[in-house]
């Protein structure tokens, strides 16, 4: 397991991220749906969501392109700070209602992302 951490950190950090995203699903509550909110997401929220659009896009061409999906994995594993996400997470966690406003703003990078490519 130790080895694996240390070559695929990013992957790791993908499942816990993925994990923490389907733990914080349950919680939230529907909203009013006009997407208004006394809180704007934090700098450090806006990175974990492009970090995670980031990641997904790598793990969308492994199944037809692995060699870049590689090299586009080796190179998030080289940029993305996974200690501040890691803080990031723990943060939104002790607020489970600030997951509502990552998951809009997540879905919408997702949908802008999608219709970029």
């Amino acid at each position: 397991m130790l080895s694996c951490r240390e070559k695929y950190p990013t992957r790791i950090l993908l499942i816990c991220l993925a994990a923490a995203l389907a733990l914080a699903t349950g919680s939230c509550e529907g909203g009013d749906g006009d997407g208004t909110g006394p809180l704007a997401l934090s700098e450090d929220e806006k990175y974990l969501i492009d970090a995670y659009v980031d990641i997904k896009h790598a793990r969308s061409n492994y199944p037809h392109n692995p060699v870049v999906a590689e090299s586009l994995f080796t190179e998030l594993d080289s940029t993305i700070d996974s200690v501040r996400i890691a803080n990031t997470i723990r943060t939104i966690n002790s607020e489970a209602d600030r997951w509502e406003k990552i998951f809009e703003q997540l879905e919408r990078t997702m949908r802008e992302s999608a219709s970029k490519v």
